[in-house]
């Protein structure tokens, strides 16, 4: 199956398996809430960049903030008023994957799930070691 990021939608997973996208889709629901929520709480505030850094257990490690504008290579996935922000580099990391929002009873936050480009993954879930290509 060829790999391809769509515009319209925060579903980076390409899978023809109902069950997951079932899956993503609730995710999806929560992801856009949250994102709104931000962006009410500060209008300034309009784009959730997800960013991939070299730290963590792992070596590279998820990173999500709420910005004001985009710098010149991100892209924009935007689905009911919420914007996702992504640059280049980090869309070659997080590409297949899932976008989160968790809410538990000792941590809330965005996350990315099920990363098809990562052979291994910190149990906290915000680090990861890439495949090698």
């Amino acid at each position: 199956m060829a790999s391809e990021v769509k515009n319209d939608s925060f579903n980076l997973m390409i899978s023809d398996k109902t069950a997951r996208v079932r899956t993503f889709y609730m995710s999806l629901i929560r992801l856009l809430k949250k994102i709104n929520q931000l962006k009410a709480k500060d209008p300034s505030k309009k784009y959730l960049k997800i960013f991939v850094d070299s730290g963590g257990c792992s070596g590279f490690q998820y990173n999500f903030k709420m910005v004001d504008e985009l710098t010149e290579n991100e892209r924009i996935f935007e689905k009911e008023g919420a914007e996702i922000i992504v640059d280049e580099t980090t869309l070659e990391y997080i590409n297949g994957s899932t976008i989160d929002f968790k809410s538990e009873m000792i941590k809330q936050g965005f996350e990315v799930v099920a990363n098809p480009n990562a052979e291994v993954g910190c149990s906290c879930g915000t680090s990861f070691s890439p495949k090698e290509k």
